[in-house]
């Protein structure tokens, strides 16, 4: 058990009876200590706010990834749509038969650009880039 001091009758700090007054393993006065502590606060809360960094990184790439697979639903129904309606003569392009080919393979391009993109940005490892 940790033995407190008590205060005497000049108000000078006492040790109880039986408690060794040994000098301090540290000749600085605990200074060792206090700098070896302070470092220590200071790596580990650099290290908590950088596993904060990576979990709010991960969940914006999972609001991303849900965003563009949104989007990408978006255009393939778009596209079935557009030939449904052409196929059962809803939708006439007889006159513009250069603009049913030109809107499917936009949006076709669209997608595999949207695809290409999550790919590349959204499953990437997030390793600092300059190399530290």
């Amino acid at each position: 058990m940790h033995q407190r001091a008590t205060e005497g009758e000049g108000g000078e700090n006492t040790l109880p009876s039986g408690v060794d007054e040994s000098p301090s393993p540290d000749p600085a006065g605990g200074q060792q200590y206090l700098a070896t502590f302070d470092a220590r606060v200071v790596e580990s809360w650099t290290k908590y706010e950088h596993h904060k960094g990576v979990r709010q990184h991960y969940k914006h790439k999972g609001r991303w990834s849900k965003f563009l697979m949104c989007s990408i639903l978006g255009m393939i129904v778009y596209q079935m749509v557009v030939l449904v309606l052409v196929g059962t003569d809803v939708l006439d392009f007889a006159k513009y038969d250069w603009l049913l080919p030109g809107l499917l393979v936009q949006n076709l391009g669209q997608i595999v650009g949207l695809a290409i993109y999550a790919v590349k940005h959204l499953f990437s490892d997030i390793t600092v880039r300059n190399g530290s």
